[in-house]
């Protein structure tokens, strides 16, 4: 959760998942601060808590974060053997080998993947593209690199953030792009009308989270609305949300919030 209606704002991360860990933090308006985006992709499971946005993305860390584009599931992939570099007991064997039968990583002749060399940020788009499922566009468009770069150009998922400043990609940079990936709109045609087109965001129609903003309207010792809360949960605009805190210098703020659905509750994960 975010004020933003200030130059600082503060933030409010639950844990809600098992992978899902809580972190409050302070983000400053300005283009090279990372930290909120770090925030978010800490709090959804998408990066390590003590990974620093100044630190460099190898191949198998982007493999890794891209991996968690897709609804976690308990098939182990791990046993298979694409690339003779990636040891079957890495924490990163299980992503590589799954982007690779989905299609995002390419298999090579000389089976080798250099999970420890750092990742080019071409490569690293060809990755964000193909998870996001625009591959087709992309080879509309001249295919590896060039399609790549333009489609996630087009879809505002580099954009502004120097991303191929270096041939190097830092975490900071690499967040920014992924936190982009999530809050991007995909459209999809009805069932029942295959003229009438809607949009929902990436992360809501992949993964079942949600984004909303509002006013802070109670926690279990406050409320402004005319809704009760009760302890460990919240208000924003008079609804309720579950595994909240006590945030009393928040009642009457702007803020954001990502949240899961459970039944017909809102649990916070940010």
């Amino acid at each position: 959760m975010k004020v933003i209606n200030r130059l600082v704002s503060l933030v409010i991360c639950f844990v809600v998942a098992a992978a899902m860990c809580p972190v409050v933090c302070a983000r400053e308006t300005n283009a090279e601060d990372y930290s909120y985006e770090m925030s978010v992709l800490k709090a959804l499971g998408f990066l390590e808590q003590d990974v620093s946005p100044e630190n460099m993305v190898t191949r198998a860390d982007m493999a890794k974060m891209v991996a968690k584009l897709y609804p976690a599931n308990e098939i182990n992939y791990a046993a298979k053997k694409y690339f003779i570099d990636v040891d079957t007991k890495s924490d990163y064997c299980n992503d590589i080998n799954l982007l690779v039968d989905l299609g995002v990583i390419t298999k090579t002749d000389d089976m080798l993947f250099h999970p420890q060399r750092e990742i080019e940020p071409n490569h690293a788009v060809k990755m964000i593209v193909s998870a996001m499922g625009l591959d087709y566009l992309a080879a509309g468009k001249g295919g590896y690199p060039i399609g790549y770069n333009y489609v996630a150009a087009s879809k505002n998922i580099v954009s502004n953030i120097g991303f191929y400043d270096d041939n190097t990609l830092c975490f900071g940079k690499a967040a920014k792009a992924i936190y982009n990936v999530l809050m991007s709109d995909v459209n999809y045609t009805n069932s029942y009308d295959i003229y009438d087109t809607d949009f929902e965001r990436f992360m809501s129609k992949r993964l079942g989270i949600y984004y909303t903003d509002g006013i802070f309207t109670g926690n279990s010792v406050t409320s402004i609305s005319a809704v009760n809360v009760i302890k460990n949960r919240v208000t924003v605009d008079g609804i309720m949300y579950y595994d909240g805190e006590k945030y009393e210098n928040l009642i009457g703020e702007k803020v954001c919030v990502f949240y899961s659905l459970k039944g017909n509750n809102r649990h916070i994960l940010y």
